[in-house]
C-alpha cells in the first residue's frame, strides 16, 4: 500500500500541537473537556472527543497525519487524473490516496467512465 505523502497535504490551522499538549497537561491534573476548553479557546466538542481519546490512552499530541488535508490544487489534479480515464486503482498507486477519499471530491453527478465501467461521482 503506498503511503500518501505529507508533502500532498497540509496542516490545519486549528489545534496546535502546544494546545494539544496543554491538553494533555490538563486533562493529566483531573480537569475535564469543559474547562479545558474554555482555558485554551477551544471548542468544546473538539477537547471533549480529545479526552474521550486521552482515557483509552489513544490521544497524540502532536496532529495525526490523516487529519492533514489536501489542498484545493492538489484534489483539482487527482480529480483531472480521474477524467483522463485513470482508473482508481492506477491513481491510488500513484498518489496513495483511497478512491472513498477522491469519490467525495468528485462533483456531484458528473459521469467518469474508464474502459468500459461508467461510474457517478457520488457512488
Amino acid at each position: 500500500m503506498p503511503a500518501s505523502k505529507i508533502d500532498d497535504r497540509i496542516r490545519p490551522s486549528y489545534a496546535s500541537d502546544h494546545k494539544r499538549e496543554a491538553a494533555a497537561f490538563l486533562f493529566s491534573q483531573g480537569h475535564g473537556y469543559h474547562k479545558t476548553a474554555w482555558l485554551l479557546e477551544l471548542p468544546e466538542a473538539t477537547v471533549r472527543e480529545w479526552l474521550r481519546s486521552w482515557k483509552k490512552g489513544e490521544f497524540q499530541t502532536k496532529l495525526p497525519v490523516r487529519q492533514y488535508r489536501y489542498t484545493e490544487e492538489r484534489k483539482q489534479e487527482i480529480i483531472a487524473m480521474r477524467k483522463r480515464g485513470m482508473s482508481w486503482n492506477e491513481i491510488y498507486k500513484l498518489t496513495g490516496i483511497s478512491a472513498a477519499t477522491i469519490r467525495k471530491w468528485m462533483p456531484k453527478g458528473s459521469l467518469i467512465t474508464t474502459g468500459n465501467a461508467s461510474h457517478r461521482g457520488e457512488s
